[in-house]
């Protein structure tokens, strides 16, 4: 190993420098700079338990995702077999007895839409037993609508199998609220299988990063970046 020391600077120094501290912990990163939307988009969610001594984890798949019931509840199942990718095989069957059923998320403490401004939902869905009917999308906020959108759903033919699709739709805020809902339901009977599921912003910086946040990070002109940040990255073991 050679050592070389010189007196040529090679950045210049702020005074007083300040910088950023970045840790994906209390929606740091999901929930926060990151962003989607949604929580838990891909049915991967696993609750932790214990400390260094004891320290486990079990399987909670449907974390942040619930049956709605104003139309009676469909039925939720997280399921694996044929899955967009067996990195991450899990994924929500979701069955409507009734037109209008279909299931929500938490998304961090729910959704926030400023009015005017539109979101772009995207998921993958597979028509299992599902030979007619579309797709409702929309954000709702103490029952009443405040973005929908309705997507045409691809059916298989009877009796066939049917390859995973990706559907797109747009929502426009008609009012600013805190705390909505996020929803999909069928609008006929049936059987549809989801995965991936997001929604983010269209003035997303870089289609990644939440707008209001980035913009006050970068105000503050920081000198340096940690990032990852602190003993977190160690993990509990």
């Amino acid at each position: 190993m050679k050592l070389q020391i010189s007196n040529c600077k090679k950045a210049a120094v702020q005074d007083g420098m300040i910088g950023l501290f970045f840790e994906d912990i209390n929606y740091a990163a999901d929930g926060g700079l990151y962003a989607e939307m949604i929580e838990n988009r891909s049915f991967s969610f696993v609750d932790c338990y214990g400390d260094v001594g004891d320290y486990y984890t079990k399987p909670a798949w449907g974390y942040g995702w619930n049956a709605t019931k104003e139309c009676g509840e469909g039925r939720m199942e997280y399921v694996t077999g044929s899955p967009i990718s067996r990195v991450n095989p899990w994924y929500l069957r979701f069955t409507a007895q009734d037109a209008g059923q279909g299931f929500w998320n938490k998304a961090y403490d729910g959704i926030y839409l400023e009015k005017g401004k539109t979101y772009t939902v995207r998921f993958y869905a597979r028509a299992a037993q599902y030979p007619e009917g579309n797709i409702t999308v929309q954000v709702t906020k103490d029952g009443r609508i405040c973005a929908q959108a309705e997507v045409s759903c691809i059916h298989a033919p009877e009796k066939t199998w049917q390859k995973w699709n990706l559907y797109e739709a747009v929502l426009e805020a008609g009012e600013t609220i805190r705390n909505g809902r996020f929803t999909i339901s069928l609008t006929k009977p049936g059987t549809v299988e989801f995965d991936l599921i997001s929604m983010m912003p269209d003035d997303a910086v870089a289609g990644v990063f939440r707008k209001d946040l980035f913009d006050l990070l970068k105000g503050l002109h920081p000198g340096f970046l940690r990032f990852p940040g602190g003993c977190i990255i160690e993990g509990n073991t």
